[in-house]
């Protein structure tokens, strides 16, 4: 029997969601929770779902769920899918977005990959739907559109970010529930620390890095990625997106924003603040598993007394591990943070994390020179890219090249990114093509 918090209402209506991006490992993470929550007796409500193209996984999620309708953009698949299942199917791009914007439910979940998750996240705000979003990249993409227009439409002056959006990716998550748990208004924080475990070739020296190819990028210190995120990360233009989100999420000057090397990714985030002349500390570090920050913010945005639930006994099961002992044990070790990262050694979170504050299409830009780039160098059967020198060297030329717009409409923002993708593929092109 759930207990409610507010024993004055007497009808509850348990909230509906939409997860968009459901395929994915976060997607994928987030109905891990809620699978639990309703486990447990928690009522939530999967109303909607959302992929590109797994339909295989998403027929699964609809047999589990049982949403009302789901989203296909490969339009293809969608008619495939459509033959399958006995509820609607929206195909394309316009049928993704038209699903976003008619339906009834009450928070939209984004956890959709790069740039494919502006236009459904701004839908969803200008309908008025709390946010929850692990997608990083329409924050960093738009700089403080998206964060602006949140606080216009779905405000909410006691959070964190100002309004009813919660990040669910790890640091800006560990941030946002430091400051929501401890009570402390953004207005009083000092600095922000964003941990960084510096990636696949942290230790290695820069003439090493530029000449490390795909495979010299796989793998992560701590952490079991998927390709993309893998060289993100041992770039650090993932860190260097996170630092622009926090900025804009938060409010922040991005002087307050440190961006601190920690190997062994215990600390997931933190703050420092001046109390009545007191400094303090507040950090999130614990276990290396962003279910643990989805279920906070799932339980968050209700009104159910959330149920006593042993999470890593749930995920043990849930993951098919045999014992514990692969959990974090904080009595058990010495966690450290060092230093910043070093210009020389990691010049494209230096060169991103510049433009943090230049209010123009440059960070669109910054971020379609990524998705092109690191997407030609991690294909094995495509040899435009081949080292980590050829990704710099694309940065390099689009940034001398383009020009940016400065206070930029949503539309601008969207078409610069279609210029850029476009002066990107034939820089790399032209280049391949001189060096046979």
């Amino acid at each position: 029997m759930i207990k409610y918090k507010y024993l004055t209402t007497q009808i509850m209506t348990m909230k509906s969601f939409y997860v968009d991006g459901s395929t994915g490992g976060m997607g994928q993470g987030t109905l891990d929770c809620i699978e639990i929550l309703q486990k447990h007796g928690y009522e939530i409500d999967v109303a909607y779902l959302g992929c590109k193209n797994s339909i295989d996984k998403l027929e699964e999620q609809i047999n589990q769920f049982h949403p009302k309708a789901v989203s296909v953009v490969d339009v293809g698949k969608a008619n495939e899918l459509a033959r399958k299942v006995d509820i609607p199917v929206y195909s394309g791009e316009d049928g993704h977005l038209e699903l976003i914007k008619k339906c009834h439910y009450d928070v939209f979940i984004n956890t959709l990959y790069g740039s494919a998750g502006i236009m459904p996240t701004v839908d969803a705000i200008n309908a008025g739907k709390t946010i929850l979003i692990a997608n990083k990249e329409p924050i960093m993409i738009t700089g403080d559109y998206i964060t602006n227009l949140a606080k216009e439409k779905i405000p909410d002056p006691k959070s964190p970010t100002g309004s009813r959006m919660i990040p669910l990716d790890d640091e800006p998550a560990a941030i946002y529930i430091c400051c929501e748990k401890y009570n402390i208004p953004t207005s009083q924080i000092k600095e922000i620390i964003l941990p960084c475990s510096g990636g696949a070739l942290y230790e290695k020296s820069r003439e090493e890095i530029i000449n490390s190819t795909e495979e010299d990028t796989r793998g992560h210190p701590t952490f079991d990625m998927k390709p993309r995120m893998n060289r993100y990360s041992a770039l650090l233009i993932n860190k260097a997106h996170e630092f622009v989100q926090i900025k804009n999420l938060f409010g922040v000057t991005s002087e307050k924003i440190k961006t601190k090397i920690h190997r062994q990714s215990k600390i997931h985030g933190g703050i420092k603040t001046v109390e009545r002349g007191r400094k303090k500390e507040y950090y999130w570090f614990g276990e290396s598993d962003t279910r643990y920050k989805i279920f906070w913010a799932l339980t968050h945005v209700d009104e159910q007394e959330v149920p006593k639930i042993n999470l890593k006994e749930e995920f043990r099961i849930k993951d098919g591990r045999e014992k514990q002992n692969d959990y974090f044990d904080a009595t058990s070790q010495v966690l450290s943070l060092e230093g910043p990262p070093v210009p020389d050694k990691f010049p494209l979170y230096h060169q991103i994390t510049k433009y943090a504050d230049d209010n123009s299409t440059m960070l669109a830009a910054l971020n379609a020179i990524g998705e092109i780039s690191v997407g030609h160098f991690i294909d094995k059967d495509d040899k435009t890219v081949k080292s980590v020198k050829d990704i710099e060297d694309a940065f390099e030329h689009v940034i001398k090249t383009y020009k940016p717009i400065k206070n930029p409409s949503l539309k601008q923002i969207m078409e610069s990114i279609e210029v850029v993708n476009e002066i990107t593929e034939k820089y790399l092109d032209e280049k391949y093509e001189s060096s046979q």
